[in-house]
């Protein structure tokens, strides 16, 4: 079984692009809270790539933008590329399924929004 569950703030907005399909492709960062140590510090959160795409893409990138909270429902995929220097390279990045709107920061509580801006 290949599902991951995630719930962390946007690191940038959605780079939303479109391939030679005309099918949406929209990537963005995610990072994940790793809580405090055990002097109450705030530890350093967790980064993961992300990728989704056709609607859900475009709806990711018509509501959420960078330091919003996001839910995801996802699946890990792993890239294999060539770099620069010709060395082959692995990239992990997960592939959205699904997702939720969950607080905003900038209003501690569910995002608003009228029943003819939700994508489903």
């Amino acid at each position: 079984m290949n599902n991951c569950t995630f719930i962390g703030r946007l690191g940038h907005d959605v780079s939303l692009r479109y391939s030679t399909d005309e099918n949406a492709v929209g990537r963005f960062s995610i990072a994940l809270d790793n809580g405090k140590d055990k002097f109450g510090e705030r530890k350093e959160p967790t980064w993961i790539e992300c990728v989704a795409f056709g609607k859900t893409a475009e709806a990711i990138e018509r509501f959420f933008h960078k330091g919003n909270r996001i839910g995801i429902v996802a699946h890990a995929n792993e890239n294999k590329f060539t770099d620069r220097d010709g060395n082959e390279r692995k990239k992990i990045e997960f592939v959205v399924d699904r997702f939720e709107f969950t607080d905003d920061k900038k209003t501690d509580g569910f995002q608003q929004m009228n029943a003819d801006d939700c994508p489903f």
